[in-house]
C-alpha cells in the first residue's frame, strides 16, 4: 500500500512537473514571436489596454501553428506587452533557441517517465537509498512514547500583566503591573476583595471583575495548595476563619468564601503550596470591655471545600490583620511517583512510586549517559527518558560507579559523593569524551561485578569488589584503572538477600528512604 501510494505520488509530480514546463515552453514561444516578429509595433497603434490586446492577438494568429496548443490569453497577452524595451532591443535568438530545446528535452523525459512510472519509481527508490544510506545512519532512537501533558512542558514565555482597581488580566497590558511569566496552556485563578473568584485561561487582555487581591497560576489536581482566609460575610456580618483547597471548577464562573452576601469582603488572605498554616494577630475598633487584639492560629482549622463557610473569629468590627508567625505544612511529606514512559515525576500517582518528600528535601536524577542533576523540590519534575536513578538528595552519600573510559580505552572504578555539585545545573560523573560509557551505578556498600577477561583464547572470570578497588573522592575525580587484561564482559552480581520472595511484604513495604534504581 505504502509503494502503491508513492506511484501515486510520482504520477501526480510528474504532471504537475509537465505542466509547468509545457506553459514555460509555450510562453517562451509566444515572446520569441512576438519579438522577432516585431509584433510588439501594432502596440504604436492601439488607443487603450483593450485595443492593445486585440492588435497583439491579430499579430499573433499567423504563428499560432507552431504553439502546441492554439489558445492564447489575455493574461498572456498581457505579460507580452509588459516586456521591457531594454529587452526587447537585447534579445538574444541563439540563446531563446537553446532554452526551448532544454524544455524539450525535459519534456520528453517526463512523458516517458510517466509512460515508465513502475521503472521511474523504482529508480526513485534507489535513489533514496543511494541518498540517505551509509553514512547517514539512525542517530535517534526508537521508544515508546508517553502520554506528557503540554501544560507541564510549555514554555513559558509571555509576561503576565494586571490592573487590580479595574479588573483586567492578560499578556497584552505591558503598561500595567506584571505579575510574572506564563504559557498559552496556563490556567489563572484570580481572588477578589469582594469575596469571589473565578478560573480563567490566558489571554491578551481579560475582564475578571475589579478590585483584584490575588491572581496566581492554578492546577486542579493540585490538593497541596491550600489558601488560608479570613472574610466578613455582608456588610456588617460576622468575620470567618476558613482553609481550604479549590479543587475542580469551571471556567469564567464566579465562586464565593461564603454566601455571596452583598457588602462581604475579604480582610487577610495568604496563598500556601505546601499547606502552611501561619499565625495571625486580630486588632479590634475600639470597643469598651472588649479585648482589642487576639492570635488565631490557622494550624487549628480543618481544611474543607471551597463553599464552606469558616469558623467565626469575631462578630466585633475588626480593625487589622497581621501575620506574626510564619506557617508549616500541615500536610505532611508528598508522596512523588515517576512516570518513566513521560519523564515526570509528580503526586498524579502515575508511574512508580518513590517515596515521600518534604518541601526542604532535593531530588537526585542519574541518568544512563552518565550525568546527573540535583532538582529542588517541585510539582512536576520534568526529567526526560533514559533515567538510570532516582534518590532523595544526600550530598555525603557514596556512589560507586564502573564505566569505559573513552579518553584511554580502559575500564574505570570511581568511589564517590556529591559535596559541592551544581545544585542548578546538569553535570557529569563520567569523563565528557564522546565514547565513554556508564556500565554500572551503585548506591549501596555492595558492589560487585563478575568480570570476565580475554586472555589469548581463553577467558578468565574473576567477581570484583569495587569499593575495594578505589578511594572515595569527589564526583570530578576520573576514577582507578583496576586492570590491564581485555575485558570482555562485566555483570552485576546481585546479592543474595535482595531477592524478595514474598515472606515479608510488611516490612518491605516500608518507604522511609525513597529511591528508585531502574
Amino acid at each position: 500500500m505504502n509503494t502503491e501510494h508513492t506511484v501515486k505520488l510520482l504520477e501526480w509530480e510528474l504532471a504537475n512537473e509537465l505542466k509547468h514546463l509545457e506553459d514555460k515552453w509555450h510562453m517562451t514561444t509566444l515572446e520569441k514571436i512576438f519579438i522577432e516578429k516585431e509584433v510588439y509595433e501594432v502596440i504604436k497603434k492601439a488607443k487603450d489596454r483593450e485595443q492593445i490586446i486585440n492588435f497583439v492577438r491579430e499579430g499573433l494568429m499567423p504563428y499560432v501553428k507552431r504553439l502546441h496548443r492554439k489558445d492564447i490569453t489575455d493574461e498572456e497577452i498581457g505579460k507580452l506587452i509588459e516586456i521591457p524595451i531594454r529587452r526587447i532591443s537585447h534579445y538574444d535568438r541563439e540563446k531563446a533557441d537553446q532554452l526551448l530545446k532544454e524544455l524539450e528535452e525535459s519534456i520528453a523525459t517526463c512523458k516517458y517517465n510517466q509512460e515508465h512510472i513502475t521503472d521511474y519509481t523504482i529508480e526513485h527508490f534507489k535513489n533514496i537509498l543511494k541518498k540517505y544510506g551509509e553514512g547517514k545512519e539512525r542517530k535517534t532512537q526508537i521508544a515508546e512514547f508517553g502520554k506528557v501533558e503540554a501544560v507541564h512542558v510549555a514554555l513559558a514565555n509571555q509576561k503576565l500583566y494586571v490592573n487590580r482597581k479595574e479588573g483586567f488580566v492578560g499578556t497584552g497590558m505591558k503598561k500595567e503591573e506584571y505579575l510574572f511569566d506564563v504559557s498559552e496552556y496556563d490556567d489563572l485563578i484570580v481572588f477578589k476583595a469582594d469575596g469571589s473568584f473565578k478560573v480563567v485561561k490566558v489571554s491578551d487582555k481579560d475582564f475578571v471583575g475589579k478590585n483584584i487581591l490575588l491572581v496566581e497560576k492554578f492546577k486542579k489536581d493540585d490538593d497541596r495548595h491550600i489558601y488560608n482566609v479570613i472574610h466578613q460575610d455582608g456588610k456588617d456580618g460576622a468575620y470567618y476563619i476558613k482553609r481550604f483547597n479549590v479543587g475542580g471548577v469551571t471556567r469564567d464562573k464566579d465562586y464565593f468564601m461564603g454566601k455571596g452576601t452583598p457588602g462581604s469582603k475579604i480582610l487577610y488572605m495568604s496563598s500556601n503550596l505546601n499547606g502552611e498554616a501561619e499565625v495571625v494577630e486580630v486588632t479590634l475598633k475600639p470597643r469598651p470591655r472588649t479585648k482589642l487584639n487576639f492570635e488565631v492560629d490557622f494550624s487549628s482549622i480543618d481544611v474543607k471545600g471551597r463553599g464552606a463557610m469558616g469558623n467565626i473569629v469575631t462578630k466585633y468590627p475588626v480593625k487589622s490583620i497581621k501575620r506574626v508567625r510564619k506557617g508549616v505544612s500541615t500536610l505532611g511529606a508528598r508522596v512523588l511517583y515517576f512516570d518513566a514512559l513521560a519523564g515526570i515525576i509528580s503526586t498524579q500517582k502515575k508511574g512508580d512510586r518513590i517515596g515521600e518528600f518534604g518541601e526542604k528535601d532535593k531530588i537526585l536524577i542519574v541518568k544512563e549517559n552518565g550525568t546527573a542533576r540535583v532538582h529542588d523540590m517541585a510539582d512536576p519534575i520534568l526529567v526526560g527518558t533514559g533515567i538510570k536513578y532516582i534518590h532523595k538528595f544526600d550530598p555525603e552519600q557514596v556512589f560507586t560507579i564502573l564505566y569505559f573510559e573513552g579518553g584511554n580505552f580502559n575500564y574505570m572504578v570511581k568511589r564517590f559523593n556529591l559535596e559541592g555539585c551544581p545544585m542548578t545545573t546538569e553535570f557529569s560523573l563520567v569523563s565528557d569524551h564522546k565514547d565513554t560509557q556508564m556500565i554500572e551505578f551503585f548506591a549501596t556498600d555492595d558492589a560487585r561485578e563478575l568480570m570476565e577477561y580475554q586472555v589469548g583464547r581463553e577467558v578468565q572470570k574473576e567477581e570484583l569488589d569495587l569499593t575495594e578497588v578505589a578511594e572515595i573522592k569527589g564526583y570530578k575525580a576520573l576514577g582507578s584503572k583496576f586492570t590491564a587484561k581485555k575485558v570482555k564482559r562485566a555483570t552485576r552480581i546481585t546479592p543474595p538477600d535482595s531477592f524478595d520472595d514474598g515472606s515479608n511484604d510488611e516490612e518491605d513495604s516500608d518507604e522511609s528512604d525513597p529511591e528508585l534504581n531502574l
